[in-house]
């Protein structure tokens, strides 16, 4: 069945339609990239950035400014090499194996730059709940350890009935609804080209299977 959106309520009277983007944080994200990381279908290495990161990174600023200005993102870094990484138990079983996503750096530092400007935005407007810990500068799972046991020890003290729900998503990242999750970016005020380039970004995105040097089709 076709899931449907709720009703749009705007949950900030701001929002973010266009990023900063220059040469001087272009050359900042690629002089901190570590060189051992795996290129993309590209074959541009990080180190090879590395080595000229003053000549790339106004390139780069005028590339990024473009995909901005026109709310699209370069088919080319849509595409993906697909490597799997053995996980446990036997090797005969695909399943046993976590497939990784190998992407252009180019695009990469990109997606870093529009990452920055995104959390700051959101920071700044309280849009982010207290509760969240993962992926937080300064917070930790623990941290969230730490809330939930104070709530059963309270309830404890305090002889209240305490219940937790927990779930755990198969392949998560791979189930999150597109159209979704657009829609709750305008909710929190992205809006303009930053929103047509983000909706472009999720949509005819390709991979191929990198094994022994030998590529799918």
């Amino acid at each position: 069945m076709e899931s449907s959106l709720p009703h749009f309520d705007s949950l900030t009277p701001n929002s973010i339609r266009l990023i900063d983007i220059s040469k001087e944080k272009n050359s900042s994200i690629i002089n901190k990239l570590d060189s051992k990381k795996a290129h993309g279908p590209d074959g541009i290495s990080a180190n090879m950035l590395k080595i000229c990161s003053a000549e790339v990174a106004e390139p780069l600023s005028i590339i990024y400014q473009k995909c901005l200005s026109t709310g699209t993102f370069p088919s080319n870094w849509k595409l993906a090499n697909l490597q799997s990484v053995h996980k446990k138990n036997s090797r005969q079983v695909k399943t046993n194996y976590r497939p990784i996503s190998l992407l252009c750096i180019c695009s990469k530092i990109f997606e870093k730059i529009i990452y920055d400007e995104l959390f700051n935005f959101f920071t700044s407007n309280k849009l982010i709940t207290p509760n969240q810990s993962g992926f937080m500068p300064g917070d930790s799972t623990i941290n969230q350890l730490l809330a939930i046991t104070t709530e059963i020890y309270n309830g404890f003290e305090n002889y209240e009935e305490t219940r937790a729900l927990f779930l755990d998503l198969s392949k998560a990242f791979d189930k999150v609804w597109h159209k979704g999750l657009i829609f709750k970016l305008k909710q929190n005020g992205v809006q303009g080209n930053l929103l047509d380039l983000l909706e472009n970004y999720l949509s005819d995105r390709k991979q191929r299977v990198v094994l022994n040097g030998v590529q799918s089709s």
